[in-house]
């Protein structure tokens, strides 16, 4: 019992370490960097996804994630995905001479599969250390909110535009943990100071999942008009405590304005960023209709892919497009199979949706926020198999 014991105390500690090093490490290191802090772990992200998947990993030893008596379809279907996608890759090397779209796609897919273990253990510390995991929320809406007039975390101040949108898929990941270990009204005021901050940053797509869960967790509550009241008492909190903090309204609003949140409102199908994916798209289009089989593996310059499932396909070919179509149906699938309680289920469900609707109008096959959902349903799988609720 006592070696039992430590085994589920150091298990915590990882998780509680994941938590910290993936949220409030990531703000603070950024923040340090605007204030002149030299950049000694880069742009953090890729260093740090090397410790977190150590963490990860050490975990899943320890917790039993994957045990040889089952086969989890979900975790196979990724697995099949990862190999092929990396055989094509490397069958490709061989006569692509865009080494730098190679190189950054290889990045992307590493990046990519080692998020997956990072949400399982993300998973972990959101139903286990939930007052840790509130006041990192808490914390982390403090930090943009009292230096966005300043132009710290916000895309459009920024050029290194990779970097700022990994604050939104951070952001809306704990998020989304956070609601699924949490009830109705606590998740409401995460989500509602989610959503403050995705503005605040500039991010607009994943916007789109938060308003899913805000819709799935007023569902919930006992009527519609319950949770519009208490949104605008959150609203009111809200304006309340930017009228005591230091922070210059009017400062923060014209910041607000010249973000590429707004510029989408501003401009429709005239803002910048849509009329560059849309030449992109139609470029991919043309490259398809000529190889609509086998694709064409990185036959793209660095940065001009499909923001779209259409990645997918020029890279992999149609056989990559069905995998990865695949693996969201199996995935929703095992979600269902699940003999829990609705709340889980649904807000899985919604995220999984949500990520689904981004690849399928915004994002790529290498979208990170998709691997760290994909990484929970593996890790709400496993805890329905240790308390027998597979169905």
């Amino acid at each position: 019992m006592r070696i039992f014991l430590r085994r589920r105390q150091f298990s915590g500690f990882l998780s509680q370490l994941g938590l910290l090093l993936i949220g409030v490490g990531m703000f603070l290191y950024f923040l340090m960097l605007e204030y002149g802090m030299p950049p000694f772990l880069g742009r953090y992200f890729g260093v740090i996804s090397i410790v977190l998947l150590f963490l990860s990993l050490t975990y899943i030893a320890r917790e039993r994630v994957f045990n040889l008596r089952y086969q989890s379809a979900l975790v196979f279907v990724i697995l099949v995905a990862a190999f092929f996608r990396i055989a094509i890759g490397l069958a490709s090397l061989s006569y692509s001479d865009n080494e730098q779209t190679v190189a950054s796609i290889f990045f992307g897919l590493v990046i990519y599969y080692s998020l997956i273990p990072v949400g399982l253990l993300i998973l972990a510390s959101a139903e286990n250390n939930r007052r840790l995991f509130f006041f990192s929320h808490v914390f982390i809406f403090l930090l943009i909110a009292l230096n966005s007039p300043a132009g710290y975390f916000v895309i459009a101040s920024s050029s290194d535009l990779a970097t700022h949108q990994t604050f939104a898929v951070v952001l809306t990941f704990l998020c989304v943990a956070f609601v699924l270990a949490n009830g109705p009204l606590a998740s409401l005021i995460i989500i509602f100071a989610a959503m403050i901050s995705l503005v605040l940053i500039g991010a607009r797509s994943e916007m789109v999942i938060l308003v899913i869960l805000l819709l799935v967790v007023c569902g919930f509550l006992a009527t519609i008009f319950r949770g519009l009241v208490i949104l605008a008492t959150v609203l009111v909190a809200f304006v309340l405590m930017l009228s005591v903090s230091p922070v210059e309204f009017n400062a923060l609003v014209a910041n607000v304005e010249s973000n590429r949140f707004l510029d989408l409102f501003k401009n429709g199908a005239e803002a910048g960023s849509v009329v560059a994916r849309a030449e992109i798209n139609v470029r991919t289009l043309v490259e398809l209709n000529r190889a609509p089989i086998l694709g064409n593996f990185a036959g793209y310059e660095p940065g001009h892919y499909a923001h779209n499932m259409l990645s997918v396909w020029i890279d992999f070919g149609i056989l990559g497009f069905a995998l990865h179509i695949l693996v969201f149906f199996i995935a929703a699938y095992t979600v269902l199979r699940v003999d829990a309680r609705g709340w889980e289920k649904s807000i899985l469900l919604a995220a999984l949706g949500g990520v689904f609707l981004l690849e399928v109008f915004a994002k790529s096959y290498s979208y990170q926020l998709t691997a760290l959902i994909l990484g929970m349903i593996i890790g709400f799988e496993h805890k329905a198999r240790t308390t027998n609720l597979i169905s």
